[in-house]
Formats: C-alpha cells, structure tokens, sequence
C-alpha cells in the first residue's frame, strides 16, 4: 500500500492543481490578517466571541487565535483536494488497471484515504503556519503570549482536525460511490454549506430548534470547538463521537460498496 500512496503522492505532486489549491489558502490567510480589525474597543468578534488585539494590528500571536477560529472556511478546499487525490483514478481509467495487477479493493480504498487524510493535516498546518508567518512578517511577532495559549490552541485544533478528518472521510465515500466529481460538488453545498445557511436564516426569523443539532452538523461542530474552553466536556463527546461514527461508517460502507461494486 505505501508504493501505491507514494505513486499517489508523485502524481499529486505533478499536476497543478495542488499548488493552486494552496495558493487559495495563503489569499484567504492575507483576508483574515488584513481585513480582520478590532471595533472602538480594541475586539473582534469570531464564531461569537470576542478576541483581544493587542494594538491596531493584528500580530503573530493574536493571528493564532483568528485562524484556529475561521478554520471552516477552508472545508471547500479539502474537498477539492480529496477530488484531486481520488477522483482521476476513475475519469481516467487507471482503477481497472490496479484492480488487473491484483490489487485488493481494500487496499485500493484505504491508500485513497491515507493520502487525502494527509492532505487533510497539510492542508491545516499550511493554513496557520502561513497566516502566521504572514502575520509575523507584516506587523511583528506581537505579544505578551497570553497564558494558556498553547494548551487552548492545540486541544482545539486537534479536535477540529478530527472533524475534518470525518469529512475526509465522508469526501471519499462520495467519490468511490458517484465517481462523478459534479455529484461530489452538489452534496457538499447541501450537506456541509445548505445546513448552516438554513440555521442562521431560521434563527433570524425567530424560530428555534434544539441546539443538539448543531452538534451533527461538521461545519458548526468547527466554529463551537474552535472555543472548545467554553464548551461543556458533554458537548464535545458528542461532537467527537458523531465524527467517530461518520469516520466509520463511510469508511467500512465505502470499502463494502467498491468491493461489490461494478468498476466502468
């Protein structure tokens, strides 16, 4: 399986699309370091909470704590990785190959998941290194850090990279059962973006619903753990589990519908 995820990688690696990809990320990090700024009273309000600037500016370390918070904006661009990673072996006809050298559909499965999973935390670590380099560089490292910064940052970020990586999972389900990338593109909108869109919109308009449903939801489940401090230890079991159960049941329901599947 390594050789196939090397292959994987080679191949990535070669095409343009990547780098693209990535070069959307460092536009959206020069949108949150230069168009985000503080109110009169020196705050910023992200997901609902208020984030101390430390001047007019915002610096290295105040940028850590904006990008952990505008994580979600970056879901539409894991998907086009995940399309990048998986969606070629079925356009361009390579998957008959594999399967005629004997390789297992499982393995086949499981080594389109490694590499969009480890695009997945690329993706990520790119997204706050390079905001806050380009924070740094442009208006200084900033500082006192405030105390339990570090703690706060990677718990949070830990549990929003378990969340993608349950979308990662859900992305490569998709792909293996439509083999279309316009179908990927269409349930995306209606189940990562539509749901949200439709939360904000019925709250505006005064109707309520429970606030349990949001814990289902992948998109709020990253605004509410990017201020994992200030949710219940109960909330965030929940959140995690339902990444656990749709971690698994796309996977194990991906591999089961590729392995008795018909391959075109």
């Amino acid at each position: 399986m390594m050789n196939m995820i090397r292959a994987d990688l080679y191949f990535l690696m070669r095409g343009k699309g990547i780098y693209i990809t990535f070069g959307i990320i460092l536009a959206l990090n020069a949108l949150v370091i230069f168009l985000l700024g503080p109110d009169a009273d020196g705050n910023t309000v992200i997901n609902g909470v208020p984030i101390p600037y430390m001047g007019g500016t915002i610096d290295g370390v105040t940028s850590l704590s904006l990008l952990h918070m505008t994580i979600a904006q970056i879901n539409i661009l894991l998907m086009v990785l995940v399309l990048l990673s998986v969606s070629p072996m079925f356009h361009n006809g390579t998957v008959k190959n594999d399967l005629a050298w004997g390789i297992s559909r499982i393995k086949l499965y499981l080594s389109k998941l490694v590499v969009s999973l480890g695009l997945c935390v690329a993706m990520v670590a790119f997204y706050m290194i390079a905001g806050f380099l380009m924070a740094t560089i442009v208006n200084g490292f900033g500082g006192p850090v405030p105390k339990g910064l570090w703690p706060t940052l990677f718990q949070s970020l830990g549990a929003q990279l378990w969340m993608l990586f349950a979308l990662t999972a859900v992305l490569v389900f998709l792909v293996f059962v439509t083999k279309r990338e316009g179908v990927v593109i269409v349930a995306f909108i209606f189940g990562a973006m539509v749901p949200q869109f439709l939360f904000l919109v019925l709250n505006d308009l005064g109707i309520r619903f429970p606030n349990w449903l949001l814990y289902f939801d992948i998109g709020s489940s990253l605004n509410r753990l990017a201020v994992l401090e200030s949710l219940e230890t109960r909330s965030v079991l929940i959140i995690l589990t339902a990444g656990v159960v749709y971690f698994l049941a796309t996977t194990i329901g991906g591999i089961i519908w590729f392995k008795r599947g018909s391959v075109k």
